[in-house]
């Protein structure tokens, strides 16, 4: 399976873990269930962690598809999204970065540590 979900609801953080070879039809059908998932409600920011990921499969439909879902769903509430990367950034994890940048009230950080997203996700800013 190449996703991964933890809720840390105290927090109101989500932590997803990609690995593999990550497809457009297992993106989409897997951020749907998220985001149906009761666990999950506006307000929650999320970690995505790349760091095991293969994104060459995906497309800029599907990027642009997760964008307006991510957005629809937040019902306007704010989101930190921390992603946690390899050092080798690739043009794929800059083509998801910037899907991102298209939801409203969006703040979008890469990080290479997991301790690095998390001090940011709690900080006020």
């Amino acid at each position: 399976m190449p996703f991964s979900k933890r809720f840390y609801e105290e927090q109101k953080i989500l932590l997803t873990t990609w690995s593999g070879t990550i497809e457009d039809s297992d993106l989409i059908h897997f951020y749907m269930e998220v985001y149906n998932n009761g666990h999950w409600q506006p307000g929650y920011n999320e970690i995505i962690d790349l760091r095991d990921a293969m994104l060459d499969a995906v497309s800029d439909e599907a990027l642009a598809q997760l964008s307006e879902l991510a957005a629809g769903c937040l019902k306007g509430e704010a989101l930190k999204l921390a992603i946690i990367a390899p050092s080798n950034l690739s043009s794929k994890l800059v083509r998801l970065y910037k899907a991102f940048t298209h939801v409203p009230n969006e703040s979008t950080r890469v990080f290479h540590h997991m301790s690095e997203a998390q001090e940011w996700l709690r900080s006020e800013g």
